[in-house]
C-alpha cells in the first residue's frame, strides 16, 4: 500500500539529492541515445508524450564517493525559455452551438475554411457520438453559423473514392478552384498516404464529392507523409501548394520541401532543406513567401526557429528570420495570419503551458496572451483554429496520453481576439 511520505524523510541520510522532470532529463541525453531509443518501436504520440513528462519525476540521492553525480540531472528552470506576456488575459468559452449538432470530438484532424467562412473538417482520431468509442474517424463535418447567431456542425455525406480513416493529414483550399486538396496523413505510423484528393463541397446541400487526384507520372514524387504542412500561394495568376516537412515511416522529421502544380498537377522539388528537419510545424504564405515556424526536429526536440521560403526569379531559397528575443521553442500550433501579425494558438512547450502568440513578421517581435479557460478539458493541441470576424474558433484538440488515457475536447471553443492591436 503506497503511503506519502515528506521528502525530507525520504532523502534523511543521503549527503546529496539531485531531481529532474522526464523532458529535462531527456534532453540532456547524448544525440546516438536519443537516436537509438526513436529507432526502438514505431511512435507518433508526441503531444501525450511531453505532457506526460512534465509531470513526472527523477528523483536520485547519493552518498560517498557518488556525491559528485549530483550534478549531472538538469533543472528545469534552467532550460526554460523567456517569456513575454501581455497583462490582459483572453477569455476561451465553448462555442454556441445549436441543439442536435453534430459532435466534434477529436484530435489529429484537418480543417479548411471555405470562401463563404463555412469549415470543413475531416477525419482524425476521436468518436462521432458519446457512446461510440475512440477511433480513427473517416468522416467530412461542415461547421457553420446560422441565421440566429448559434453554430450548427453537420455530418455530410461523402461522394466518391476517398482515402479512408486518416491522421495528421492536410487539407488546403484552392481558391481558383474553390475546392479543398486533401494530402498525406496516416492510417499507423508504418502506413502513410502518399496520394492527393480533391474535394467539393456544397455547404448548401451538405454533399461533399471527393476524387482522387491524378499526378503527372514524370514528376519526383513526394514520400508519402504525415505531420506535414501544405500551403497554398498564388503566382502570377496560379495557385500552388507548398508541402514542407512532415514525418514518413522511414524518416522522423523530413527535410524536404515540393511544389505542386494545381494547373498540371505536377510536383517539384525544390533546391532547399529544412536545417533540423521537421514535422508538427506551422506554415503561412506571408506576401510573396512563406513563413515556417516551429515544429518537433529529428531528435523530438521542440525548436524555435522561423525561416522564410521565396522565390526569385524561379530560384528558390530558404533563410531564418532573426528576431529581437528568441520564438519559443514549441510546435503543434494552430494559426492564422493577419496582414503582418501571426496569430499561433497553444501547441506544446516544455516547462511552461502556451497561450496566444503573437508574431509581428514586420518587426521581428513577439508578445503573448494568456488564456483564460473555462475548465481543465481545453486542450490546446491537436487542434486547428481559423478566424471568424473578431474571434478564433478552436475545433477539436487532445491527445493520447498512455496510462492517462485519451483525453478530447467536447466542444469547439471561441476565443475574443483583438485583431486590431498595435502594441506589438
Amino acid at each position: 500500500l503506497f503511503r506519502p511520505m515528506p521528502l525530507n524523510t525520504i532523502l534523511q541520510g543521503w549527503s546529496r539529492s539531485s531531481s529532474s522532470d522526464m523532458n529535462s532529463f531527456f534532453h540532456i541525453l547524448p544525440l546516438k541515445e536519443k537516436q537509438r531509443v526513436n529507432t526502438l518501436e514505431m511512435f507518433d504520440e508526441y503531444e501525450g508524450w511531453h505532457c506526460k513528462c512534465n509531470h513526472y519525476m527523477l528523483l536520485c540521492a547519493f552518498q560517498g564517493t557518488c556525491t559528485a553525480l549530483g550534478s549531472v540531472l538538469p533543472m528545469p528552470h534552467l532550460l526554460a525559455q523567456p517569456e513575454k506576456f501581455l497583462e490582459k488575459e483572453l477569455e476561451v468559452w465553448p462555442l454556441d452551438m445549436k441543439y442536435g449538432s453534430t459532435p466534434i470530438t477529436r484530435y489529429a484532424h484537418s480543417s479548411a475554411q471555405l470562401c463563404g467562412g463555412e469549415i470543413l473538417i475531416s477525419s482524425g482520431f476521436g468518436c462521432v457520438s458519446p457512446r461510440c468509442p475512440h477511433m480513427r474517424l473517416n468522416d467530412i463535418q461542415l461547421l457553420k453559423p446560422d441565421r440566429m447567431g448559434k453554430w450548427v456542425s453537420i455530418a455530410v455525406p461523402i461522394h466518391g473514392t476517398g482515402p479512408g480513416k486518416l491522421m495528421h493529414h492536410s487539407t488546403t483550399f484552392i481558391p481558383s478552384m474553390n475546392s479543398v486538396l486533401l494530402y498525406g496523413g496516416r492510417t499507423s505510423p508504418a502506413q502513410a498516404n502518399g496520394l492527393c484528393y480533391l474535394l467539393q463541397c456544397d455547404s448548401d446541400s451538405a454533399q461533399c464529392h471527393i476524387e482522387p487526384v491524378h499526378i503527372d507520372n514524370t514528376s519526383e514524387m513526394p514520400e508519402p507523409r504525415w505531420r506535414h504542412t501544405a500551403t497554398c500561394i498564388v503566382n502570377s495568376g496560379n495557385d500552388y501548394v507548398a508541402v514542407i516537412g512532415g514525418c514518413s515511416s522511414r524518416t522522423t522529421a523530413l527535410d524536404d520541401c515540393f511544389l505542386l502544380k494545381t494547373r498540371e498537377w505536377k510536383f517539384e522539388k525544390l533546391d532547399v532543406r529544412l536545417p533540423e528537419g521537421r514535422h508538427s510545424h506551422y506554415a503561412v504564405a506571408y506576401k510573396n513567401s512563406i513563413i515556417i515556424i516551429g515544429g518537433l526536429d529529428i531528435v523530438a526536440e521542440p525548436v524555435g526557429s522561423c525561416l522564410e521560403l521565396s522565390c526569385t526569379d524561379d530560384v528558390w531559397q530558404l533563410k531564418e528570420l532573426e528576431f529581437e528575443m528568441p520564438l519559443p521553442s514549441r510546435y503543434g500550433v494552430a494559426g492564422v495570419l493577419t496582414e503582418d501579425l501571426l496569430w499561433l494558438l497553444g501547441g506544446i512547450q516544455l516547462y511552461m503551458t502556451p497561450g496566444l502568440l503573437v508574431v509581428n513578421l514586420l518587426h521581428r517581435t513577439w508578445m503573448e496572451y494568456r488564456l483564460k479557460c473555462p475548465g481543465p478539458q481545453s486542450l490546446l493541441h491537436g487542434h486547428t483554429c481559423h478566424r471568424f470576424a473578431d474571434s478564433l474558433i478552436v475545433i477539436g484538440g487532445g491527445s493520447n496520453y498512455f496510462s492517462f488515457g485519451t483525453s478530447l475536447n467536447l466542444t469547439p471553443f471561441v476565443i475574443a481576439v483583438p485583431f486590431n492591436t498595435t502594441t506589438i
